[in-house]
């Protein structure tokens, strides 16, 4: 997906570098999946793929993202019959190009035949049909040639040794600061660093729909599912009431039990901590690119993460509207929240009757609606949080980081007065 994009992106930053006198450069680097996964201690291991070490619940939910972003995009795909297919060979025959403009369109040309036309690019046959339409003829001696494996290694290598654990990821050096971007929805940060101005399209995630408001009779309803556990979820409460007030959606806040939920879905309890170091490092770094991209959120981790929920949670479900003072307390001012007297502190200096709170939280409806919260989200196909829903039979969008999604969905849905569908 990524590569499909390139042009667009580098086009932009080279505008944004000629505007400042400078100069810009992309380069394409062919680097080994496994291999990263290898240096990087990845879960799955060298030979393994990401989703092996996924719940069923995470996988769905990914691949439903992957379509929706496809389609969103415009870009065309087909899975492959025989993914995973061993890239070996073909990235050996690219690091073998010299010439960056002749490696770019054979990089597309294999992209192409993996991904749309369905080829098995481990084959050196196929390889050679592909190359021989781009002036190399050469192809098994190329592959074979000890300085194009040495140049795959060193490339693979490089990449772990600054922090990539996957593909794609985007190097982006301004002035010897060498910033790491994983991803194809992290470009616009890519592009923010290079100079390109926020106002441009490719400098924030994707719209596709102007921002429509409901009609005043339409109930036009997003749920929300979330968990003070969580930073991410932290995050996508600082943009949901927003979302929701320039939509005219009414607000439906669902907390769940996310240690419940990992518990039934089969994933850790504090997932941050089972994933590799490299990752764990970049995800603070990313967590980071997001407060300031979401005008600054100052973010804190408490002193007491992994944080128990289970009351404020209960005490969000007798009166929403804490909400908001919760992760605030928790993730601003690193209040341990799950201490009641802590909870007691923070609920009073934001006005509310923290007794009259803790006396309806401690009743068994409310205890019961937490539960059926979670099974809720679970039955649905839920795997994490935060994670938007429009209408209650609308696509669940799992992640902060879709909030631009959940904005077309709402705009469909204020248009059409229907709930959308899972396409955008």
């Amino acid at each position: 997906m990524a590569s499909q994009r390139m042009e667009d992106l580098t086009r932009a930053a080279a505008q944004a570098a000629a505007r400042e006198g400078a100069t810009f450069e992309a380069e394409w680097k062919p680097v080994l999946l496994g291999g990263l996964y290898e240096l990087s201690q990845a879960p799955q291991g060298k030979k393994g793929s990401a989703t092996d070490a996924m719940p069923a619940n995470k996988r769905q939910l990914l691949d439903q993202d992957l379509q929706r972003e496809l389609k969103r995009c415009g870009i065309p795909f087909k899975r492959n019959d025989k993914h995973p297919v061993r890239s070996l060979d073909a990235q050996r025959l690219l690091c073998a190009v010299e010439d960056a403009g002749t490696r770019v369109a054979l990089a597309h040309a294999l992209f192409r035949a993996y991904w749309v036309e369905n080829k098995d690019v481990s084959q050196q046959d196929v390889l050679a049909s592909i190359a021989q339409h781009h002036g190399i003829n050469d192809v098994k001696d190329r592959i074979q040639n000890e300085k194009n494996k040495d140049t795959l290694r060193a490339n693979t290598e490089w990449a772990a040794g600054h922090g990539a654990f996957g593909v794609p990821s985007f190097f982006v050096e301004v002035d010897d600061d060498l910033n790491l971007f994983f991803g194809n929805d992290r470009t616009h940060f890519a592009m923010r660093r290079l100079g390109v101005t926020p106002e441009h399209p490719l400098a924030r995630p994707l719209r596709l729909q102007p921002t429509l408001r409901a009609a005043p009779k339409q109930d036009l309803v997003l749920n929300f599912y979330h968990d003070f556990s969580s930073p991410w979820s932290f995050l996508g409460s600082t943009q949901v009431f927003r979302l929701a007030e320039v939509h005219g959606a009414r607000l439906v806040m669902k907390p769940i039990l996310l240690g419940a939920l990992f518990r039934e879905i089969g994933t850790p309890n504090v997932p941050m901590l089972a994933i590799s170091s490299v990752k764990r490092a970049y995800g603070g770094l990313d967590m980071q690119d997001w407060c300031a991209f979401h005008d600054n959120v100052p973010l804190r981790f408490p002193d007491d993460f992994p944080l128990r929920t289970v009351l404020p949670l209960r005490v969000a479900i007798a009166d929403p509207a804490v909400t908001k003072h919760i992760y605030q307390a928790a993730w601003t001012q690193n209040k341990n929240v799950g201490d009641k007297d802590v909870l007691r502190q923070v609920l009073e200096k934001a006005g509310f009757d923290a007794e009259t709170l803790f006396s309806q939280a401690d009743q068994q409806g409310i205890k019961e609606q937490l539960k059926r919260n979670t099974m809720e989200f679970k039955d649905k196909g839920g795997c994490g949080v935060p994670t938007f829903q429009v209408g209650d039979a609308g696509a669940l969008v799992w992640g902060q980081d879709r909030v631009n999604v959940v904005a077309d969905m709402l705009s469909e849905a204020a248009e059409s007065a229907t709930a959308p569908s899972s396409s955008l």
